[in-house]
């Protein structure tokens, strides 16, 4: 059978500089890959998921409408909630477990004198759906810009 001919470089061509593999890619912390993050967060996701539990329970005495997100067991979005008392009622499904306070990007358990916050503390952390942690992140990365 016939091969093509293998091309050959031309020396009058430019190359593209060679960009390293991780060019682009968003850096996360680490801590976000320790065992101790992993624990902690699916320790949340079932104090949640009781929560939704006990809001669907209320929401069935009250003889209220059920949401569809009601349909699989999931936490809610925190900021959803909140806006449901000035607005028409609003049950998203919260994927991401966000840091009220954002922690230390070089070592997770320094708190700095209480600028950063402490990783694994209930206190401290929040379900939210996609776009209220979008908001939300975009919010945080614009103030640490600007300082």
């Amino acid at each position: 059978m016939p091969s093509l001919p293998k091309s050959r470089r031309r020396p009058w061509t430019k190359t593209a500089p060679s960009k390293p593999a991780h060019f682009g890619r968003k850096t996360t912390n680490p801590f976000y890959h320790t065992k101790a993050w992993r624990n902690f967060r699916a320790q949340q996701k079932t104090i949640a998921i009781e929560q939704t539990k006990q809001l669907m329970q209320k929401l069935i005495k009250e003889e209220k409408p059920v949401a569809l997100v009601f349909a699989r067991m999931q936490p809610l979005c925190q900021e959803c909630l909140k806006e449901t008392a000035f607005r028409s009622k609003k049950y998203t499904v919260a994927r991401v477990l966000d840091h009220i306070k954002p922690i230390n990007p070089a070592d997770a358990y320094n708190t700095r004198f209480g600028r950063f916050g402490d990783p694994l503390s209930p206190t401290n952390v929040q379900w939210l759906c996609d776009t209220h942690h979008a908001q939300k992140s975009g919010r945080e990365h614009l103030f640490h810009k600007n300082r």
